[in-house]
């Protein structure tokens, strides 16, 4: 369990702050993990590492997933100068991506 500085909505990707706290990802920080349940905060959450994200639906299996600029996955890689692309993983179905984050590249 790691403390979430913020409400995370359940299949949210997240990120560390520099305090080691985990909160929402965005476009300008650098994936580590993801939630499967909804938190308030600040609260106690799993932490998923390096596993299958649930619950989705829409996706395409063996499509490429990103971190989006609001923290959910997305098929569309960012393209906006000063966000961080990052691959997240690979749809498996249409409701789970293999999470298995990538380096990051900051787009200039």
């Amino acid at each position: 369990l790691r403390t979430c500085g913020a409400a995370q909505i359940a299949q949210t990707i997240v990120v560390s702050d520099s305090n080691g706290t985990s909160i929402a990802g965005t476009g300008t920080r650098v994936a580590n993990g993801f939630v499967l349940a909804g938190t308030t905060s600040p609260a106690a959450a799993t932490v998923y590492l390096d596993s299958t994200i649930t619950g989705l639906s829409a996706l395409t299996a063996g499509t490429p997933m990103y971190l989006g600029v609001t923290g959910a996955a997305t098929a569309t890689a960012p393209s906006t100068s000063g966000y961080t692309s990052q691959q997240i993983g690979t749809a498996i179905s249409a409701t789970e991506i293999a999470f298995r984050p990538f380096a990051a590249i900051t787009l200039a």
